[in-house]
């Protein structure tokens, strides 16, 4: 927060495992994901009288396991997919003190866990473009979180006091999931595709939107 003079920088790490398979129409995928975290922070603390500043290292993790099931159907040139699908993940950090004055803090160790459940329907097609395949395909699925939808950390000041309780904004307990994107595919080995995700609740919106070259050999 640049008005503040605070910050904070993340470093990670990620390793996944991924699984499919299908049997007629239907089709399952599932998988699990490990991230790493490095996490530095730097805060400014001032108001009338009183100017401190804190920073504090530690680390973190997290896991995710993830399931889908969905069912294709061929409308013409167009596969639609109705699917539904379940997740859940878990974050964790270390404790840490933080190196300031007497405004530095001390944090426990922490975990934050959470359920997902997703219902949506993609489709998707393809054409011929001067010799190379373009495929285009959009999704839109409905998202809600299972169980305590708000973070929330035991602090206390590092100089010694009674511990208290933040918490942090909470996720949306119900949200859409939206995805438009498009490969284009030059031939049997590069593809360039771009895509659009976004998620959006009633007080809060999430937009990314991505570019990929993937070139196979």
């Amino acid at each position: 927060m640049d008005a503040r003079a605070s910050s904070a920088s993340v470093e990670s790490g990620h390793a996944a495992f991924y699984g499919a398979g299908s049997a007629g129409a239907w089709s399952v995928r599932a998988g699990m994901a490990y991230s790493s975290h490095q996490i530095d922070t730097t805060r400014t603390i001032a108001f009338p009288g009183f100017v401190d500043r804190a920073s504090a290292a530690y680390h973190g993790g997290t896991t995710q396991v993830f399931g889908e099931v969905g069912y294709g159907v061929g409308l013409g040139p167009v596969a639609l997919e109705p699917f539904a699908g379940a997740a859940w993940v878990q974050a964790r950090t270390s404790g840490f003190t933080e190196k300031g004055g007497v405004a530095a803090l001390t944090g426990a160790r922490d975990r934050e866990e959470a359920g997902f459940a997703t219902l949506g329907t993609r489709l998707a097609t393809s054409v011929a473009v001067g010799g190379m395949t373009l495929a285009p395909r959009l999704s839109a699925a409905w998202q809600h979180v299972l169980g305590d939808v708000t973070p929330v950390t035991t602090l206390s000041f590092a100089g010694g006091s009674t511990a208290f309780e933040i918490a942090g904004a909470p996720l949306a307990r119900d949200s859409a999931l939206l995805e438009a994107g498009a490969d284009l595919y030059l031939n049997a080995q590069t593809t360039l595709g771009i895509l659009y995700q976004g998620q959006v609740a009633r007080n809060a919106e999430d937009h990314a939107v991505r570019g990929r070259l993937a070139v196979r050999f």
